[in-house]
């Protein structure tokens, strides 16, 4: 089982006072000859400069579905069938809001999508 993305790093443009869904597109390539699921987890953004955005100011959706900021994993693909040999791609939509946007100094943040794959029960 395998999954890649194109592309591999996505850049969510400026903090501003109110970050409100800012969208990423992206599209993952997963061979699987199993019944598979995808799972994700999210970092927190953390600043250049020392500061986190905190987990509980973040809200992260993949396809509407809301993945908490943390190290919990959230199912978001799930196939009871195996892929075909040369894979599926699979379009997913990224959305953030950052609650209280203006608190935060102005920077680079830098958060982790963390995608497992994962045999699924057929």
């Amino acid at each position: 089982m395998s999954v890649s993305f194109k592309p591999d790093e996505i850049d969510l443009g400026s903090l501003k006072p109110t970050v409100d869904g800012l969208p990423a597109q992206l599209k993952a390539h997963i061979i699987a000859n199993c019944p598979h699921q995808i799972e994700v987890s999210f970092t927190p953004f953390k600043g250049k400069r020392g500061h986190t955005i905190p987990a509980n100011e973040t809200i992260v959706t993949i396809n509407k579905v809301r993945v908490p900021v943390g190290r919990d994993r959230v199912p978001i693909i799930t196939s009871d069938i195996p892929t075909p040999r040369n894979g599926v791609e699979i379009p997913l939509e990224l959305r953030f809001h950052v609650d209280a946007a203006r608190l935060y100094p102005m920077g680079q943040y830098e958060g982790t999508l963390a995608f497992t794959v994962t045999a699924a029960s057929p």
